[in-house]
């Protein structure tokens, strides 16, 4: 039986980015099932973008859906999607980044080899030139706790497993990493692929250049919150809080020496 992939992409002003973002998400070698824009009240002539892209893609083989609320966030906008979606497997891209063709496959056929896995990763940024082979790791909760494995545009979610969490509102640095890290306290795994996925469609890095990833400071912040957070609900000990935490600020230092001394 056909997986079907639905894709959600939040959308808030981004009539510049919108259209080469929804057709790599077409033009994948596997076809996904739908994409779900949420239009998140944006000010521009993104609504006008996102009827364009409907109209384009009217007689296609896949569901082209626009759902328009008022602006509340990326995270309101992907658990709109969320409650919106009809897929097997949910994948998230951001408006201003882009999925390589073979993106959905590439992450399909790690699930043949994982098939009870419930996250599927993988890299962000510009692919090397040399062929690679693709290592696939399993990613458990622990694991999770030290790295965030699971970039929003390079990483689908199962459905079933997806609509019985949200995203944050009230976050505005790392609500991804808390939303990844909720599903795999509850004794799911995951795994990830050794290969770029998705990339920016300005080819920004990951931090310490423009956008959110530019204050590294909020986003150790909120990274620090998640394990706060995953303390309070019992999900970690006290000691794996600390440590967890004290690992995170050594990580936030390597970060800032590199973007403000190394670069």
């Amino acid at each position: 039986m056909k997986i079907k992939i639905s894709v959600i992409i939040p959308c808030y002003n981004c009539a510049e980015t919108i259209h080469q973002c929804v057709e790599s998400a077409v033009n994948q070698t596997y076809s996904v099932h739908e994409i779900v824009l949420v239009n998140d009240g944006s000010t521009d002539n993104t609504l006008e973008k996102l009827d364009e892209i409907q109209e384009k893609y009217k007689e296609a083989y896949l569901l082209i859906k626009i759902i328009s609320q008022t602006n509340q966030g990326p995270s309101a906008a992907r658990n709109r999607g969320i409650e919106e979606s009809t897929g097997d497997w949910i994948a998230f891209l951001d408006s201003d980044d882009y999925w390589f063709a073979d993106k959905t496959e590439i992450q399909l056929r790690g699930l043949q080899t994982y098939p009870d896995s419930v996250l599927i990763g993988g890299k962000k940024g510009l692919r090397k030139k040399e062929i690679v082979l693709q290592k696939v790791s399993v990613v458990n909760f622990l694991k999770l706790c030290f790295k965030n494995f699971f970039l929003t545009s390079s990483t689908m979610v199962n459905a079933r497993v997806a609509k019985n969490y949200k995203f944050n509102i009230h976050q505005k640095h790392s609500e991804d990493y808390r939303f990844f890290l909720e599903i795999l306290a509850d004794k799911f795994y995951g795994i990830t692929i050794d290969l770029s996925l998705s990339c920016s469609i300005a080819n920004k890095r990951d931090y310490g250049e423009a956008g959110l990833s530019q204050n590294i400071f909020k986003m150790e912040k909120g990274e620090l919150s998640n394990f706060k957070y995953l303390f309070e609900q019992k999900k970690i000990s006290f000691m794996k809080y600390v440590g967890f935490s004290l690992f995170s600020i050594l990580k936030f230092f390597r970060r800032w020496i590199i973007i403000n001394i190394l670069s």
